[in-house]
């Protein structure tokens, strides 16, 4: 009973007398934290000592609680957290989070939220760059390209536009490049997978021929190998 008390999250079904049909099969549903620092702790054990690590938070933090999880992965140390929207974003600023927050669909209409709450945004599309970099508020981005999963992000070939839009609008702080890995766990899709991660690299490499680098920005890049999603560890 005592090692059940120390934990302060667990999952239980109480099944009530089945008269009571307004109650019956009720599902409790309890996270234990002691668990997500320890899959954190293990993962990052596990990674380069340099890596920085993103925790997931959208969708309610896929229904664990976005607000307590993303207070633990901010005490753990997290680089960042990761929502769908501005609103999750400002959710979790309301209620005292400090950490850098990601917002993966920033959308075009949220630009006054986004600065107001201090949001980093992922730009992925042409219409979203041209806005943000019409505006002179200082702002940090990570642009997303599409490497084979085909939902969001720039091609290849975009690559050079992208940058002399960055360069040339010095309140865009580039701090990251990211994609998107369609089957990478699907063991009979690893041939697919490792051509995505091939195509990112080229993406990578590309970035540093053009000296993005070198810009008055003072921009870093952190590609896959430096940056990882946390996702579903509790």
């Amino acid at each position: 009973m005592e090692k059940k008390k120390n934990i302060s999250h667990y999952v239980e079904t109480v099944f009530h007398n089945k008269n009571n049909l307004e109650f019956s099969n009720e599902t409790i549903l309890h996270i234990d934290l002691n668990k997500l620092e320890h899959n954190f702790n293990y993962l990052k054990s596990k990674l380069k000592k340099n890596t920085k690590i993103i925790g997931v938070v959208k969708a309610f933090a896929y229904g664990h609680g976005d607000i307590e999880i993303s207070r633990k992965l901010e005490k753990l140390g997290a680089y960042a957290l990761w929502v769908s929207d501005f609103e999750e974003g400002i959710s979790l600023r309301k209620a005292g989070i400090k950490s850098k927050i990601i917002v993966a669909n920033p959308g075009l209409k949220s630009y006054e939220e986004i600065i107001k709450y201090s949001l980093d945004i992922v730009i992925y599309n042409q219409r979203l760059l041209d806005l943000y970099a019409s505006k002179k508020n200082e702002i940090n981005i990570h642009i997303k390209f599409n490497s084979g999963m085909n939902r969001y992000g720039f091609e290849a070939q975009e690559t050079a536009n992208i940058v002399e839009k960055i360069k040339t609008n010095y309140h865009l702080k580039l701090l990251s490049i990211c994609s998107h890995l369609a089957a990478s766990d699907k063991e009979e899709k690893s041939e697919f997978t490792i051509n995505q991660i091939a195509k990112f690299k080229t993406i990578s490499k590309n970035l540093l021929l053009i000296k993005l680098l070198n810009s008055r920005q003072s921009l870093r890049i952190l590609n896959y190998f430096m940056m990882l999603k946390l996702i579903n560890t509790f």
